[in-house]
């Protein structure tokens, strides 16, 4: 119950991320909505969504 009522700490989290080092974020899913917050809060960090094959491919291509 806690999870649903409680506040989310996104952008904390985005922070404590890119303080360890990530450079990349991968969101799976049928939106872009983290990924969309992801790249307005971090600048410098790559954010990209797959939600189909072609995106799929276009994230693997940019991690190998």
């Amino acid at each position: 119950e806690e999870q649903v009522t409680s506040a989310v700490r996104w952008s904390e989290t985005l922070s404590r991320l890119h303080a360890a080092g990530v450079t990349m974020t991968i969101e799976f899913g049928s939106g872009k909505v983290l990924t969309g917050l992801t790249g307005r809060t971090l600048k410098d960090v790559q954010a990209l969504a797959v939600n189909d094959l072609a995106s799929l491919q276009a994230a693997l291509d940019e991690v190998i």
